[in-house]
């Protein structure tokens, strides 16, 4: 699960980061919101990510057992 949560932020990133090149035209059109949901999306995947490592160590060590 680590590598989807970890691919899922990156791509938030990646979606704020060209969305912040037409920025002007955002903002003009009134969708400046578009950057700031993929800068939350991307803020949420942060903690997200923790808890998908957490979640993938515990399986290990159970499925270890």
């Amino acid at each position: 699960m680590t590598p989807l949560a970890i691919g899922g932020t990156f791509l938030w990133l990646l979606a704020a980061g060209i969305l912040s090149l037409f920025s002007q035209q955002l903002d003009t059109s009134g969708n400046l919101w578009w950057i700031h949901c993929a800068l939350w999306g991307a803020a949420l995947g942060i903690p997200g990510t923790f808890v998908m490592v957490l979640h993938d160590r515990k399986t290990k060590k159970r499925d270890a057992r």
